[in-house]
């Protein structure tokens, strides 16, 4: 309390307050880095200017170049393509050159070439012709891979346009085969010929497809299909739409089949089974699925995604038909079937048993109006009777029908 008379013992109080060299220091960093953030943000911003300028003028610039190349198309080949040969298929010719590069789903005229050019490509067909050497000539074999090019490009413009006239020719996209007057099916024919399994261009068509998200488009197609098409349809035989996906969706990476594997969120497990009712939308597509093996792929490839599949299911038909249901209720519905073969594998069935099991975990509690057992209590009648036939799948899409 007193001072002791040791002078080191003392406190030591600095009359001069905080050095100022010490606080102009402080002051000069935080400004340096001040300066630094705003550089940095000018640099940003120029480059992101210049980028969108770049952007801009380049779609100007292809716009005009599609343009005149659409004008020249014309000139050669006529308005309504009315001076066109078989021999503009091959490689000599720039006619699938010019359409492919200025060919807009967008545009009416594009897509009436499109549909003159497929009807011309079918009818070659029918009359016994060669596809292959349509393509490459007699002796391309030095340009397959330019080939290859033109028929994947042809091929997905043909889906594309149908996508695109979805809504205009929904009454006629469950249309068989044969129709050539129908556009939607002279341009799914195209398709489904140029996918033939003969090619040797197959594998190479198909993984493009699919790297561009086909699936993503035949989700579209297939669901813009109205309710009264489907009521009165006619599925004694297959239609010219399923034909198609049959072709894609046989290809499952297993030998002779080379296709890469797709993104999970494109696949045909995620864009297709989630479609609700799919199995009476597509009947034939249900056959081949539950009997022809790509069942044990597809629901394999759903029980790899677990339990993170709702994440990657899309959601964009309704609120009340969510994804992870009804893949549920196809993947029931299609087990009646799968199931009741006697050769069918043991890992197979603990595929089915465990994506039931997950998304039944994932339904809401609902009991249904007529009875007291749950939906989760059906199903467990189900894997009991594994090999009969049974209400389980009916019960499902009752309970999608209730939320309707």
């Amino acid at each position: 309390m007193f001072f002791s008379g040791d002078p080191s013992a003392r406190r030591r109080v600095d009359l001069g307050g905080r050095s100022s060299k010490e606080r102009d220091r402080k002051v000069l960093l935080e400004q340096t880095r001040e300066e630094r953030r705003r550089r940095q943000g000018l640099r940003l911003q120029n480059t992101s200017a210049t980028k969108i300028q770049k952007f801009f003028r380049g779609k100007k610039a292809l716009e005009l170049a599609r343009s005149e190349v659409r004008k020249n198309f014309c000139s050669t080949f006529g308005e309504h393509c009315e001076r066109i040969e078989w021999n503009i298929f091959g490689t000599n010719s720039d006619f699938l050159r010019q359409l492919l590069f200025f060919f807009n789903a967008n545009e009416d005229n594009d897509i009436a070439i499109l549909c003159h050019v497929c009807n011309l490509l079918l009818q070659y067909v029918k009359q016994g012709g060669d596809v292959v050497t349509l393509f490459t000539g007699v002796n391309g074999s030095s340009l397959q891979p330019l080939v290859a090019h033109r028929v994947k490009k042809f091929a997905l413009i043909c889906v594309q346009a149908v996508y695109q006239k979805r809504h205009d020719w929904g009454s006629q996209l469950l249309t068989t085969p044969g129709t050539t007057s129908v556009p939607s099916v002279s341009l799914l024919e195209t398709v489904g010929c140029l996918i033939n399994p003969k090619f040797l261009w197959n594998c190479k068509v198909v993984g493009y497809l699919q790297q561009r998200k086909i699936y993503c488009l035949f989700r579209g197609i297939i669901v813009s299909v109205p309710q009264n098409v489907r009521n009165s349809g006619h599925f004694d035989s297959a239609s010219v739409l399923e034909q198609v996906l049959m072709l894609v969706a046989s290809h499952v990476g297993h030998h002779p089949c080379c296709c890469l594997k797709v993104d999970p969120r494109w696949s045909f497990s995620s864009q297709l089974l989630s479609i609700p009712f799919l199995w009476h939308r597509l009947p034939q597509l249900k056959k081949v699925f539950s009997v022809n093996g790509l069942n044990k792929y597809y629901i394999h490839q759903i029980a790899c995604l677990l339990p993170s599949l709702v994440d990657v299911l899309p959601n964009d038909i309704s609120a009340n038909h969510p994804g992870y249901a009804c893949v549920l209720a196809n993947v029931l519905e299609a087990a009646t079937w799968i199931l009741s073969d006697a050769k069918l594998a043991s890992d197979s069935a603990a595929d089915i048993i465990a994506v039931c099991t997950s998304l039944l975990d994932t339904l809401p509690a609902v009991t249904t109006p007529t009875e007291s057992c749950s939906i989760r209590s059906c199903f467990s009648i189900f894997l009991i009777n594994k090999g009969a036939q049974f209400s389980c799948a009916f019960r499902v899409k009752s309970f999608l029908g209730g939320m309707a």
